[in-house]
């Protein structure tokens, strides 16, 4: 997969990006087998697009909330995906310096 990061906007205490991608699928033999069942065929050799666009936002020193969404596409797929959440980093308090 190929990708990069534009960074839209950077705020106090957090950011926006975009990040458009390049992904490259490879299959065996464009068939797959799923047991107690036939074969199916699957997607075949491609290249898709994605484009996502997402932020992260800083409530505290410790607690930060962040946000994507992306939609994928290619010659007859075409995908959506979305994520929210929240991350809390136990951080040290730095010790007092001695004079």
């Amino acid at each position: 997969m190929y990708k990069f990061i534009i960074k839209i906007k950077q705020f106090e205490c957090g950011k926006l990006y975009l990040k458009p991608s390049i992904i490259r699928t490879l299959t065996g033999n464009d068939k797959v087998k799923i047991t107690g069942m036939d074969e199916a065929d699957t997607y075949h050799d491609q290249i898709l697009g994605r484009i996502e666009v997402g932020g992260r936002y800083g409530f505290t020193d410790a607690l930060s909330g962040w946000a994507w969404a992306n939609y994928t596409f290619g010659n007859a797929y075409k995908a959506t995906g979305a994520g929210v959440g929240v991350s809390y980093a136990w951080i040290k308090q730095p010790e007092p310096e001695l004079v």
